[in-house]
């Protein structure tokens, strides 16, 4: 993923403090489509295979990086030309980002007041509050959808492999543990 676009490396949380500083011209391929699919794939693999990583992060960049590509629509176009509103935006963005990832509305938005700590326009808290709201209700209904319990309530009967099966998982581990020290390696 870092070939693709090094921007998509870390949490994202540092550019979008940079974005919101007002470098939002200078940090422009942190908020690149490449850098969204890089973020995506590699959020994707690090937390299915099992690593202990905060997904927090990476969901306000995720957010930022598709309100930024929203606001470039000709609907929002009025938007984007006023950079303030256009800041407004981001800020909305990342209180989203973390409001969908807990399901708390305002501590989205109070982490959008710490993130933007040089300077929080009045208006931006009751946008945000009401973007947060809606990333919260669904989360809660997306989280609560019978696909989402099935995958998550999945049990397995230990008993229930064959020992040429677990032989078999028992190589591929060795063979996924050997192409992760060739990787981290190169």
């Amino acid at each position: 993923c870092y070939l693709w676009s090094p921007e998509a490396e870390g949490s994202g949380i540092p550019q979008m403090k940079a974005v919101m500083s007002g470098f939002y011209d200078k940090l422009k391929p942190a908020l690149s489509v490449w850098t969204l699919a890089a973020k995506c794939l590699g959020l994707l693999c690090a937390i299915g295979g099992g690593l202990p990583v905060g997904w927090e992060g990476p969901n306000v960049h995720i957010a930022c990086i598709i309100a930024h590509h929203l606001s470039r629509l000709p609907v929002f176009r009025l938007l984007r030309r006023d950079r303030s509103l256009r800041l407004q935006i981001m800020v909305c963005a990342c209180s989203v980002g973390l409001a969908s990832s807990f399901g708390t509305p305002i501590g989205g938005v109070m982490y959008a007041l710490e993130t933007t700590g040089t300077f929080y326009l009045v208006p931006t808290y009751w946008k945000s509050y009401m973007a947060t709201l809606t990333g919260a209700f669904l989360y809660e209904l997306l989280y609560k959808t019978p696909l989402v319990e099935g995958f998550a309530n999945t049990q397995f009967n230990v008993s229930s492999y064959t020992h040429p099966q677990l032989g078999a998982f028992v190589v591929l581990g060795v063979l996924a543990g050997l192409a992760g020290a060739a990787f981290v390696a190169c």
